[in-house]
């Protein structure tokens, strides 16, 4: 059983393709789908392979394998539903074509249902309402995308270096292949909303405030057969140029950039405690920091063990008989 059905995306061809081939882009058009995760090292190409996750009310729904078995860049790619319960084949085109209004993209899907689901036939065939509802949202997402931009570089932006007064940050994080040459790509400022300039200099991460070019956040990358992991991480602590202290709060925030701006995904804004407890200082805040409107999650600092000098630590052990 073959599926398919197609739209006009208002879009060049190079950025249709630019947002299709980024796995991570899928929950923003697929409504199956709540998050990605890349399982392989490889780019964007056959031989890639990742996961999704289905919407659940608790953490992730069900979870679905997938590996990309053919590839012709800027024309289209076919994945494989890998291990399914329900097909003995199931196969996903995603094709794209150049026309003068823009871009035609096509979306099909080659189903062999197993023997013993058969009886389901007609389930399997409404999925072509699904397909159609899919691109809707497909062509709103990459419409209401900011254009591709070229790779960052210093003449990119006007930047200040991270300052002597620096603390440690703290952030260990580990990317995939995929990940990591996405993040490669930093991030251009193109509207007064765009608060951040991201540039990528080997093996360092740099994350300025683009209206001051002050730097906040360093990241050293250490690349590995699973992609590449920090290792290193430093956080400004200039107070003339930034005014947060609260290092805890500082890694949240530095990976939600990361997550939100570089790697596209649908992630929670962390409000800082400093922000307040009514929504319009909550979303003053929030502007501040990224320049759009994210939903919210109230930032909880990491639960520490407490910490006893010795004289106290022999005084709780006679208490408890120790």
């Amino acid at each position: 059983m073959y599926l398919e059905a197609s739209i006009l995306v208002r879009r060049p061809p190079s950025e249709v393709w630019a947002f299709l081939e980024n796995p991570f882009n899928l929950p923003r058009w697929d409504r199956s789908v709540k998050r990605v995760v890349v399982t392989s090292a490889a780019p964007a190409g056959v031989g890639c392979t990742f996961d999704t996750f289905g919407p659940s009310t608790k953490t992730d729904g069900a979870r679905s394998s997938y590996l990309v078995t053919e590839y012709r860049s800027g024309e289209y790619v076919w994945v494989d539903l890998i291990n399914s319960r329900l097909f003995s084949r199931a196969r996903w085109l995603t094709a794209i074509q150049s026309c003068p209004d823009g871009t035609n993209v096509r979306i099909g899907l080659d189903l062999t249902p197993r023997i013993r689901y058969c009886y389901l036939w007609p389930v399997f065939r409404f999925m072509a309402h699904r397909i159609k509802r899919d691109l809707v949202h497909l062509k709103a997402a990459i419409e209401s995308s900011r254009p591709a931009m070229p790779a960052a570089s210093r003449a990119s932006w006007k930047t200040a270096e991270l300052p002597s007064q620096r603390a440690d940050l703290g952030f260990h994080e580990t990317f995939s292949g995929v990940e990591f040459e996405t993040i490669q790509r930093g991030w251009i400022p193109i509207e007064m909303e765009d608060k951040w300039f991201i540039l990528f200099e080997d093996p360092w991460l740099f994350l300025h405030r683009s209206w001051t070019g002050v730097c906040i956040y360093m990241l050293r990358f250490e690349r590995h057969s699973a992609g590449a992991s920090v290792v290193e991480s430093w956080v400004n602590r200039d107070p003339t140029q930034y005014s947060q202290v609260d290092v805890d709060y500082d890694r949240a925030l530095a990976k939600f950039v990361i997550d939100a701006l570089l790697l596209g995904r649908q992630v929670r804004f962390p409000v800082s405690a400093d922000a307040g407890h009514e929504p319009l200082t909550r979303a003053i805040f929030q502007h501040g920091v990224v320049g759009r409107t994210y939903p919210e999650t109230i930032f909880e600092p990491p639960r520490r063990k407490p910490q006893f000098d010795d004289e106290s630590a022999r005084a709780h052990s006679r208490v408890d008989g120790r």
